[in-house]
């Protein structure tokens, strides 16, 4: 997208706000763990820059938003080397298995779909529009390639998020619980069924 010349320091605020926004999942479903210097180790390596929409405010990243389509369907693709770099052998098995389901079970985005797959806005940056910023640009971006409509989820738990997409133009297509083998990790995280809500560009 238009961050295709991010700065190391760049890729680690953007790490720096999604650890922070969405803590819980990282502990108990995305990386599962609690050590968030780790988690933005990670997250800074691997994230494509060119699946990412930022808005910034006086040089600093205040907004993120990333994105996947049919082409492009990995925003954070993190390989098993460096889960064991990270965590040693055997804990980045398991890290990595759970990685691997969890993305793949992630809505998929057809042909004409872009998904959302994080939005997140810095902590002192909230109340102040950009996420809606962010996703009026990601309408745009998905016209641009001709797409016919931006899909993403939100959990149950989160019905103030539900209510701000629903305020941005998205309505709820499906509501899904998570699979029973999952659910002891999703509950952690404070969520057990999520929605998926789709809005025509």
């Amino acid at each position: 997208m238009e961050n295709s010349s991010l700065t190391p320091s760049e890729r680690e605020q953007v790490a720096d706000i999604i650890v922070n926004a969405f803590e819980d999942k990282i502990h108990y479903v995305w990386i599962m763990t609690s050590d968030k210097a780790k988690a933005k180790r990670l997250i800074a390596k691997h994230f494509n820059e060119d699946q990412l929409i930022v808005v910034r405010d006086q040089g600093k990243i205040q907004g993120i938003l990333s994105y996947e389509s049919r082409d492009q369907p990995n925003f954070l693709p993190i390989p098993w080397q460096s889960f064991r770099q990270e965590f040693g052998f055997f804990p980045s098995l398991i890290r990595s298995l759970g990685y691997y389901i969890y993305k793949h079970s992630q809505s998929k985005a057809q042909a004409r779909d872009w998904h959302i797959d994080l939005l997140a806005v810095h902590s002192q940056a909230r109340g102040q529009g950009i996420g809606s910023q962010l996703l009026q640009k990601a309408s745009q971006a998905a016209k641009a390639d001709h797409k016919q409509q931006v899909i993403l989820e939100v959990v149950n738990s989160n019905p103030r998020g539900k209510k701000f997409y629903e305020q941005n133009g998205f309505k709820t297509s499906d509501h899904q619980t998570i699979p029973r083998l999952f659910q002891p990790f999703t509950k952690a995280a404070n969520f057990s069924s999520f929605y998926i809500m789709k809005k025509r560009v």
